[in-house]
């Protein structure tokens, strides 16, 4: 059922229950969508879980990335007073039931926004087997024919020597690969990395626009591209591309590159911050519009301006480039400068100066810059924008480090909506986090005793902050978001042969996962004896687990056990 759907009987049911709402009023209501966040709010409230009521909504083992809220359930966050949820892509439905509360005094707790600037894009590792099923429903059945096809592909095989069929499919995967790119001109691939993002319209399409439209302060991106804040972004645009990362980079850095570090627009003036310190200021009037052919994959709508200060050291000539064709307010622009007149200007098509508001950091644009991916579509209202989202890792939780974090943050939301146990919630806060020391002392030295560095995954992956806390590496059949549930014989092979060049003496699945993948990896290993473990990923946890004592420190410990088994 869509949560647009659900919106509207929530109404109805505020309003057949508000006598039992009413008479919990005076209970503090907080509600938690997955157990990781219950579990340390409950850690958190303590003694006094009797003044609260604490809800957990994925309480029956539904996967996060399976979950769609009820109408019970958008009624319980509607007249919340703390509500804490992940905030990754399986949360889409959140803003349309917070935009319909009733309580406007709710403290809203997104994990991810706590992170701001720590989360990573989802990664596809070396030998993972791609998805096109990101946050569908796991468990949905899927097509008999294609089950039928992997168990004929697995039954032809079977009786082939697997390390040499491996190693002669990846041969021929890197020799094609190489020769595909070799065949391939850079400066082609550059520009089509750096202007792929245009398509096709005339002159007669594009609106005049004021220079309003790019009012305000803007900063270049070209020192974030310098200091490594974009790669995730520059990775996220290769692999869309098939591209390699480091072309990828290489383009942008020289699309980007600029002397001009600000540039503050207000009224017809332009202020142009240089690194060097220098500032110039020169007053504009619109030149028309024209559109650029820019190559095959489309044209670039350009908005001219010319200065009218003649006595100023500001580029004379200036065009912008928003992939807007009508007036709008721009959320980043590319701008050519010079002052040899406007044909001139764009001579180099390989740079292309691009600012982004003055108060973003790196995260923020690479965040925007790899969703957006430069892809535009024809939308409503005639904008020619498309802007994507990236698909951050969520499994955030599952970082002891991040997790004392977030426990401050659901803390100070605790105090601020019932300061009257302030001092309480913060004598818990300071016992738990001692706990969390504890543990992550733990990880570090099982790590630390382990004679192996990496784990093997035959399943989906969702342990990529906790691997990236100890100094780990790793391998999976799939990205932690996949739903994916059988494996291609590439992705076994694979990681069966690594199994047997790191010398591996098991191979993990999560908690949800039958094993299957991962018993086929042991099969076709050399020695056949690895051993199959399981690392609790805490996306499953009922609440009848959470009434009968389980919680997040006492799984993650068994993770410890795990841990130490499989680093041996």
């Amino acid at each position: 059922m869509k949560i647009k759907k659900l919106l509207a009987g929530v109404t109805l049911l505020l309003a057949l229950t508000s006598s039992v709402f009413a008479a919990k009023a005076k209970k503090l209501q907080v509600v938690t969508t997955i157990f990781p966040e219950y579990d340390w709010a409950r850690e958190i409230i303590g003694d006094n879980i009797d003044n609260v009521e604490l809800t957990l909504l994925l309480g029956n083992g539904v996967d996060l990335h399976s979950y769609q809220p009820s109408i019970q359930d958008i009624a319980k966050i509607s007249t919340a007073d703390i509500f804490i949820y992940v905030g990754g892509e399986s949360d889409g439905w959140v803003k349309d039931a917070l935009a319909n509360a009733t309580n406007k005094n709710m403290k809203v707790i997104n994990l991810m926004e706590v992170l701001d600037g720590k989360t990573k894009a989802e990664e596809m590792k070396e030998g993972m087997q791609a998805s096109e099923h990101h946050h569908h429903h796991h468990g949905e059945a899927e097509d008999e024919d294609e089950h039928h096809h992997h168990d004929e592909e697995a039954d032809e095989h079977e009786h082939h020597h697997h390390d040499e069929e491996a190693e002669e499919h990846e041969h021929h995967h890197h020799n094609e690969e190489a020769e595909e790119h070799e065949h391939h001109h850079h400066d082609e691939e550059a520009e089509e990395h750096e202007h792929h993002h245009h398509q096709a319209f005339t002159d007669a399409d594009l609106k005049d626009r004021k220079l309003s439209d790019w009012e305000g302060k803007w900063q270049s991106v070209y020192d974030f591209a310098m200091d490594g804040s974009l790669d995730h972004a520059f990775e996220e645009i290769a692999e869309a591309g098939n591209m390699h990362m480091e072309d990828v980079k290489a383009a942008y850095q020289t699309g980007f590159k600029t002397d001009v570090a600000e540039i503050t627009i207000k009224g017809n003036k332009i202020t142009y911050k240089y690194k060097d310190g220098k500032s110039v200021t020169a007053k504009y009037k619109y030149a028309g519009h024209a559109v650029e052919a820019w190559s095959d994959e489309g044209d670039a709508a350009l908005f001219r301006f010319e200065s009218t200060s003649k006595k100023s050291e500001a580029p004379r000539y200036i065009a912008f480039n928003d992939h807007m064709i009508e007036p709008t307010k721009a959320e980043h622009f590319h701008i050519w400068m010079g002052n040899d007149g406007f044909d001139s200007l764009l001579g180099d098509r390989s740079n292309y100066p691009t600012f982004f508001p003055a108060d973003m950091d790196g995260h923020e644009v690479a965040h925007h810059l790899a969703g957006h991916n430069h892809s535009h579509e024809e939308e409503e209202e005639g904008h020619h924008h498309h802007h994507g989202e990236v698909e951050y890792d969520e499994h955030v939780w599952l970082s002891v480090k991040f997790a004392k974090t977030l426990c401050v943050e659901i803390a100070d939301a605790l105090c601020q909506q019932d300061s009257a146990n302030a001092d309480s919630y913060k004598a818990n806060l300071s016992s738990y986090t001692a706990k969390l020391d504890d543990l992550d002392s733990k990880f570090a030295a099982a790590v630390k005793a382990g004679s192996k560095n990496t784990l093997l995954f035959g399943d989906r992956f969702p342990f990529r902050y906790f691997v990236e806390d100890y100094g780990l590496d790793y391998f999976a059949a799939f990205v932690g978001c996949s739903a994916e549930t059988e494996a291609s014989f590439e992705t076994v092979i694979f990681l069966a042969n690594k199994v047997d060049e790191l010398g591996l003496n098991s191979v993990l699945k999560i908690e949800s996962g039958d094993g299957k993948i991962a018993r086929t990896i042991v099969e076709n290993s050399k020695n056949k004896n690895a051993k199959i473990l399981t690392l609790d990923s805490i996306q499953s946890t009922t609440s009848k687990q959470a009434e009968a004592g389980v919680t997040y420190l006492s799984i993650m410990e068994g993770n410890v056990k795990v841990i130490e088994e499989a680093l041996k």
